[in-house]
């Protein structure tokens, strides 16, 4: 599409790709990834500019050279997911800045979380530039409420973890304001004395039903 092409004329321009974007769809991946060998590797290196391209710039996001296992990873999102190169570069991007949410500055994702994020992205269908734009401007909004809500939920320095956070995105998506989850955090600790995700979701959860 015109955006595919966009990014593989953006590649060119960098100097990372030669030759005019191949306009044929890329066929739909089967159910299961093949499984790549070395040489399917080299040639791709040797004969698919773009591949090639997304590979040098791949490994200047996440700061190291990718090795065997790195590439066939970063392959089978190229060919098998079919992913557009702007979208895998959108993807490296946001899997870099959210290491060093969690973990830190300076630290950097390895290339099997990037895979599994790519999967996840597929099966949400952020296959294309817009759809990962628009995913991407989602969870910017959904950092934004969290870093607000951290504090009203008695967290203070670090990042939440993934089922943390997938129990503010649901809480989020119910329409809930922040004096809500507070106080439903109140009620959670006049009942159990301590902080439980579980039994907190399960207020707001019966709150959201009730209308």
């Amino acid at each position: 599409d015109q955006r595919a092409s966009e990014a593989f004329a953006l590649l060119v321009k960098l100097g990372l790709a030669q030759g005019d974007p191949v306009q044929e769809a890329p066929p739909r991946p089967a159910d299961q990834p093949p499984s790549y060998q070395r040489s399917d590797l080299m040639n791709a290196l040797r004969e698919d500019s773009t591949f090639a391209g997304v590979t040098q710039m791949v490994e200047s996001m996440l700061g190291k050279t990718l090795s065997e296992a790195d590439l066939l990873s970063l392959y089978t999102i190229y060919d098998y997911l079919a992913l557009p190169p702007e979208v895998i570069l959108m993807l490296a991007h946001w899997c870099a800045a959210d290491t060093e949410r969690k973990y830190g500055p300076g630290r950097k994702p390895r290339m099997p979380m990037v895979k599994k994020t790519a999967f996840q992205w597929k099966r949400l269908g952020v296959d294309t530039p817009e759809a990962a734009e628009e995913y991407l401007r989602r969870q910017q909004a959904l950092l934004s409420r969290e870093a607000e809500l951290l504090p009203l939920l008695g967290i203070h320095g670090r990042a939440p973890v993934d089922r943390e956070r997938q129990y503010i995105a649901g809480w989020v998506e119910m329409g809930f304001d922040n004096e809500a989850i507070r106080l439903a955090y109140e009620r959670t600790l006049f009942q159990k004395q301590s902080m439980n995700w579980a039994y907190m979701n399960s207020i707001l959860k019966r709150w959201h039903g009730a209308g």
